[in-house]
């Protein structure tokens, strides 16, 4: 006699290998369905997981911004401070030479050597702070 699965569609020889079938049939159904709801649990943490790499990626751009800002603000001051300087360091030097021309005529100056390198310096590294290409004024 054969014995039939309506679970499985399947003839059987005996009732005993029908009933193993069926039950080993149930325990993989088991086992894919605690698999499926395993991963299906692993995918929406991940996706939780990136969200909150997102949301914080926000804040660290937000935050990089903001110190951004401020550091630029910074610089902005100190070259602010030193162009000052040398603005009036340039002044005393100009009235110097003023004050000079007036007693004695015209003040004239050779520069050679270190000082005249120097000198040619400054006036390049000025001229490249105006026009470099970052559109920065400073560096």
């Amino acid at each position: 006699m054969k014995f039939y699965s309506e679970e499985l569609q399947k003839l059987f020889d005996t009732e005993k290998e029908l009933k193993d079938a069926e039950k080993a049939f149930k325990d993989r159904q088991l086992v894919k369905e605690t698999t499926k709801k395993e991963l299906s649990q692993k995918i929406e943490d991940a996706d939780k997981a990136v969200d909150d790499a997102y949301k914080n990626y926000e804040k660290a751009r937000e935050y990089a911004a903001k110190l951004m800002d401020e550091s630029n603000k910074e610089i902005i001051k100190i070259m602010e401070d030193a162009k000052a300087a040398i603005a009036k360091a340039e002044k005393a030097r100009t009235d110097a030479i003023i004050a000079f021309n007036q007693q004695f005529g015209t003040y004239r100056a050779n520069y050679s050597g270190e000082r005249a390198k120097r000198e040619s310096e400054r006036v390049n590294r000025l001229i490249e702070d105006l026009f470099n290409s970052t559109g920065s004024l400073f560096f």
